[in-house]
């Protein structure tokens, strides 16, 4: 794992800072993101190896400029969460069940759609990315891109 990169985003606890841990004993430069500046400051003791940035993976503009001062990125570990719409169905708020979709579908989506936007470089040996097509192509390979126009009019 030498030489390659690591961002975990939402590595301040849990499973994020146990495999960020893990990547750095293993030879990778980690960069570890966190929305508490009181978490990432109680890894700066145990943790100097870990790269520190204090980011919001549900910020566009916190994303945008993360991996911007970063670069290349080998692997993206997405273990940020929240403890919002958690307990028995029947009793929780609609408001607090869609903050909390919210807060993990944003979380998830906007730090994976900034990586793999600006790595679209070929993938290295035993790399773990591989862009996967939405949907298969129906047209033939060498064939004109579609205007958008449907045939079955």
């Amino acid at each position: 794992m030498d030489g390659r990169t690591a961002v975990v985003v939402g590595g301040t606890s849990g499973i994020g800072l146990a495999t960020a841990r893990l990547l750095s004993a293993r030879g990778a430069t980690v960069h570890v993101t966190g929305r508490s500046a009181s978490r990432l400051d109680a890894l700066r003791g145990p943790d100097p190896e870990l790269i520190l940035h204090q980011a919001d993976g549900t910020s566009r503009q916190d994303m945008d400029e993360l991996f911007g001062q970063i670069g290349d990125v080998d692997w993206l570990v997405l273990a940020l969460s929240g403890g919002a719409g958690a307990g028995p169905l029947a009793s929780l708020d609609l408001g607090v069940l869609r903050g909390a979709f919210d807060a993990k579908f944003w979380g998830i989506s906007r730090p994976f759609r900034r990586h793999w936007r600006t790595s679209r470089r070929p993938a290295r040996s035993r790399s773990s990315a591989r862009e996967v097509p939405a949907r298969p192509s129906r047209r033939p390979p060498g064939s004109p891109p579609s205007t958008g126009r449907s045939r079955r009019s």
